[in-house]
C-alpha cells in the first residue's frame, strides 16, 4: 500500500518514487517540481508552486518529489539539472523547464498545456515508473 503523501499545504504535494505514477493518475494536467530540500534556489521555486498550486487548484495538480530521497524517477525520466519542472497531460510528459525559471515562464507552460487538445501527439509513455 502506498504511503498517504505528505502535504507542504492544502495543494502541493511531495510525492515519492513509490506514489508517481498514482498522482499522475489524479489530474489530467500534473506538475512536478524535482527539487533538493537544502535547495535555496528550490525553496524559492516551492514557494511559488505553493502559490500557484492554489491559483490552479481544479485545474493542475502540482507536487514536489525530493531527488535525494528518490532517485528512480528523476532517472527514469532524464532530470538532470535541480530543480527542474516537468509537466504532464494525461499521464503523458508534455514539456519541461530545467533550472530556475521565472514565474511568468511556469504560469505561460500551464496555460498553453490547459488550452491544447488532451490527445498527446507521440509523448513519452510514463507507464510503469512508480509501480
Amino acid at each position: 500500500m502506498t504511503p498517504k503523501p505528505k502535504v507542504h499545504d492544502a495543494t502541493l504535494e511531495a510525492i515519492s518514487d513509490s506514489g508517481f505514477q498514482n498522482t499522475l493518475q489524479r489530474g489530467s494536467l500534473v506538475v512536478v517540481a524535482f527539487v533538493r530540500e537544502w535547495s535555496g534556489s528550490c525553496h524559492l521555486l516551492t514557494h511559488a508552486l505553493s502559490e500557484l498550486a492554489k491559483e490552479y487548484e481544479g485545474r493542475a495538480l502540482v507536487a514536489t518529489m525530493d531527488v535525494e530521497k528518490n532517485r528512480e524517477t528523476p532517472r527514469l525520466l532524464g532530470v538532470t539539472e535541480i530543480p527542474s519542472l516537468l509537466f504532464f497531460r494525461d499521464a503523458q510528459l508534455r514539456d519541461r523547464i530545467a533550472g530556475s525559471a521565472p514565474r511568468i515562464t511556469i504560469v505561460r507552460t500551464l496555460e498553453k498545456l490547459l488550452a491544447q487538445n488532451s490527445t498527446p501527439d507521440r509523448a513519452p509513455n510514463c507507464e510503469g515508473l512508480g509501480s
